[in-house]
C-alpha cells in the first residue's frame, strides 16, 4: 500500500495542478477581461495551489508513515522531485492554458489523456511488471522519473539515473521557455475570445 501510495498521490497533485492550470485562463474571464496584470500568475497561481495542497498530503502520508513504523524519509530526492513536477508542469500549463482559450473543449479532452498517462507510467504497478519489449517506451516518459524520485525520498527506494533527470529537466526548461513565449504572444487577444 506505501508503495502505491508514494506514487499515486504525486500524480493526483500533477493531475490537479495540470488540469487547473490548463482552465485558469477561462474560469478567471472576468478577470482578463477588466484587469490589466500579467496573466500568466492565473496558471502559476493554479499550478502552486494544486501542488501545496499535494504537499499537505505528502506530509500526511509521512505522518502515516511513520506511526506504521515504515518509510524512509529522504529530503533530497524528495525536494528533487517537487523541484522537477513544477519544471515539468510549467511549460505545457502555460501551452495548453493559451489554448483553452480559443478550443475550449480542449479541458475535457485532458481527463482521458491523463488517464492514459497515468497508465503509461509505473504508478499504479512497479516497473519490473512491465515487459522488457516495452521498457524502452518507459524512457520516454518523464512521470516515470517523477514517481520515481517521490519513492525515493519517501521510501528509500532507487532514484532515477541522474542523466535521466537531467535530460528531462533540460527538455522541460527549453518547453518552460517556449510555452511562455507562446504564452505571450497569444496573450492579446484573450480578452476578445473570452
Amino acid at each position: 500500500m506505501e508503495f502505491l501510495l508514494a506514487g499515486y498521490l504525486p500524480w493526483i497533485g500533477f493531475q490537479e495542478a495540470f488540469s487547473r492550470g490548463t482552465t485558469s485562463i477561462s474560469d478567471h474571464a472576468h478577470l482578463v477581461k477588466k484587469l490589466n496584470f500579467p496573466v500568466e500568475l492565473l496558471v502559476v497561481s493554479s499550478l502552486l495551489s494544486a501542488l501545496i495542497l499535494q504537499a499537505v498530503a505528502l506530509v500526511l502520508f509521512v505522518g502515516f508513515l511513520s506511526v506504521r513504523g515504515q518509510g524512509d524519509l529522504h529530503a533530497a530526492p524528495l525536494l528533487a522531485a517537487i523541484l522537477f513536477e513544477a519544471l515539468i508542469l510549467c511549460g505545457p500549463a502555460l501551452i495548453f492554458a493559451a489554448l483553452n482559450v480559443y478550443f475550449r473543449d480542449l479541458s475535457q479532452l485532458l481527463s482521458p489523456i491523463l488517464m492514459v498517462a497515468c497508465y503509461l507510467s509505473p504508478i499504479l504497478y512497479p516497473e519490473s511488471m512491465v515487459p522488457k519489449a516495452l521498457e524502452p517506451v518507459l524512457a520516454f516518459n518523464p512521470i516515470r522519473d517523477l514517481v520515481a524520485l517521490f519513492r525515493a525520498g519517501l521510501l528509500g527506494s532507487v532514484a532515477p539515473p541522474l542523466q535521466s533527470v537531467g535530460t528531462w529537466s533540460a527538455i522541460f526548461l527549453v518547453v518552460a521557455y517556449a510555452g511562455v513565449r507562446f504564452f505571450r504572444r497569444l496573450r492579446p487577444s484573450f480578452a476578445d475570445l473570452l
